[in-house]
């Protein structure tokens, strides 16, 4: 890292989702009523295109990362779940995209050294700690918004009694793991 991340309170974070969120509205393509449609804000929105390839081979435990010179995402080819189908495999797809959206929607990249593909993967870095607890806190945001993660919640699926059934119908809904529905839900003490 060249420089030193911006602290960004939560609130911040939330309202940066909530800007990208009006601007899908805006352009049609995100009603406030369905999942998130990453893959339209990242190509219309950020002008950034999707793409997979096995990152691993190259970067050992990187799964996504941002290309800004050709306006990429790339992610590993591990998460391409339209190969497998696999809603396990879409939710980590779907956070991981949104975690590499919050790295570019956030600014991050305007730290990084140089302009090449960057990957936020030092783990004992200060900088980077604060960057991937950032884009975290985005892609949950974005993923699951607060706003729909409580409506949904509380009226949506309120025909189930089981908590875990509710728990499993939110995350196909929201189209995340179930350990980040849980974990959101959590945070916005509906758990």
């Amino acid at each position: 890292m060249a420089k030193k991340i911006k602290f960004l309170e939560p609130h911040i974070i939330k309202e940066e989702v909530n800007k990208l969120l009006t601007k899908a509205h805006k352009l049609g393509f995100y009603d406030y009523n369905s999942p998130t449609p990453l893959d339209l804000i990242a190509e219309k929105i950020c002008n950034l295109h999707i793409n997979y390839e096995n990152l691993d081979q190259k970067l050992e435990g990187v799964i996504g990362l941002i290309d800004p010179k050709n306006n990429m995402i790339w992610l590993d080819s591990s998460l391409d779940y339209f190969e497998s189908k696999y809603l396990s495999d879409e939710g980590r797809h779907n956070f991981t995209l949104a975690h590499e959206l919050g790295h570019f929607y956030l600014g991050h990249l305007n730290y990084a050294k140089n302009s090449d593909m960057i990957a936020f993967y030092n783990e004992t870095d200060p900088e980077i700690k604060k960057a991937e607890t950032q884009a975290n806190m985005f892609a949950a945001m974005l993923n699951m918004p607060e706003e729909l993660v409580i409506r949904k919640w509380k009226s949506g699926f309120n025909y189930i009694a089981n908590t875990n059934e509710k728990i499993s119908a939110m995350t196909e809904f929201f189209r995340v793991s179930k350990e980040a529905m849980q974990h959101r839900l959590k945070t916005l003490s509906l758990l």
